[in-house]
């Protein structure tokens, strides 16, 4: 039997869409993970809500930026994606 841990967690981003240009000095990553992964943004730990769903705002500074995410079960599950935004 697999152990369910060793299965990466889910992590799917509903906003930002990749290469999003915007005018404003911040953006609010909206996405969904497994409720019990833990995930970083930029390296910085975020709650996920019970039924997996989260939300960070994040500053932006002129030109791209990007955001790191990563949500993971243990140290070899992991997922990683990255969203470019541009000001």
């Amino acid at each position: 039997m697999r152990n369910p841990d060793a299965v990466p967690p889910v992590l799917d981003i509903t906003f930002p869409p990749d290469n999003y240009l915007t005018n404003k000095p911040q953006v609010t990553l909206l996405g969904i993970t497994d409720s019990t992964a833990l995930l970083f943004v930029n390296g910085k730990e975020v709650t996920i809500e019970s039924n997996g769903s989260f939300s960070v705002t994040l500053d932006l500074v002129e030109g791209e930026n990007i955001i790191s995410i990563t949500a993971k079960k243990q140290e070899r599950s992991r997922n990683n994606c990255y969203k470019d935004c541009y000001t």
